[in-house]
C-alpha cells in the first residue's frame, strides 16, 4: 500500500508539475500577449492621437489665416474710411480758411474805409477849428494892438499937457479922469495879457 501510496503521489506531483508548466507558459504567454496588446494600443492611440493633432494644428491654422485675413481686410477698410475723412476734413478745413480769410479781408477794407471817412472827417473839423481860432487870435491881437495905440497917446497927451504946464482946475479934473481912465485900461491891458497868455496856450495846442 505504501508503494502504491508513493506511486500515486509521485504521478500526482508529476501532474502538478506538468499543469504548473502549463500554467507558467501559459501566464508568460499571456503576459506577452497584454503586452504585445498593450504596445499595439497604445502605438493606435499615439496614431489617433497624432492625427487629430495634426487636424486640429491644420484646423487651427486655417482658423488663423480667415482670422488674419478678416483683419486684414478690416484694417484696410478702416485706412481707406481715414484717408477719406482726412481728406474731407482737410478740404472742409481749406474752405472754412478760404471764407475766413475772405471775411477778414472784406472787414478790413471796412475798417479802411470808415478810418479814412473819420480821418477826413477829423481833418476837415481840424482846419474849422484852426482857421476860427486865428480868427480869434487875430481879432485879440488887433483889439490888443488898438488899446495899445490908444494908450499910447493918452500918455502923449498926459505929458504934452504936463509940459505946457496948464494947471487950472478943468484941467486937474481931466487929469484925474485920465488917472482913472488910465486905471481901467491897465486893468484891461491885464486881461489882455491874460488873454495873450490864453492864446499862446491855444497856439500850442
Amino acid at each position: 500500500l505504501f508503494h502504491l501510496f508513493v506511486v500515486t503521489a509521485s504521478s500526482t506531483c508529476e501532474k502538478l508539475e506538468k499543469a504548473r508548466n502549463e500554467l507558467q507558459i501559459a501566464y508568460e504567454g499571456f503576459v506577452q500577449q497584454h503586452r504585445a496588446d498593450k504596445i499595439e494600443r497604445e502605438n493606435q492611440l499615439k496614431e489617433f492621437y497624432t492625427r487629430e493633432f495634426e487636424k486640429l494644428q491644420s484646423t487651427y491654422i486655417e482658423e488663423a489665416e480667415k482670422y488674419k485675413t478678416q483683419l486684414q481686410e478690416q484694417f484696410d477698410n478702416l485706412h481707406a474710411a481715414h484717408e477719406t475723412t482726412k481728406l474731407e476734413i482737410e478740404a472742409s478745413h481749406s474752405e472754412k480758411i478760404e471764407l475766413l480769410q475772405k471775411a477778414y479781408e472784406a472787414s478790413l477794407t471796412e475798417i479802411r474805409k470808415s478810418h479814412e471817412i473819420e480821418k477826413k472827417a477829423l481833418e476837415d473839423l481840424l482846419n474849422k477849428k484852426q482857421e476860427s481860432l486865428e480868427k480869434q487870435i487875430n481879432d485879440l491881437k488887433s483889439e490888443n494892438d488898438d488899446l495899445n495905440e490908444q494908450l499910447k497917446s493918452e500918455e502923449q497927451k498926459r505929458i504934452s499937457r504936463e509940459k505946457a504946464n496948464l494947471k487950472n482946475p478943468q484941467i486937474m479934473y481931466l487929469e484925474q479922469e485920465l488917472e482913472s481912465l488910465k486905471a481901467v485900461l491897465e486893468i484891461k491891458n491885464e486881461k489882455l495879457h491874460q488873454q495873450d497868455v490864453k492864446l499862446m496856450k491855444m497856439e500850442k495846442l
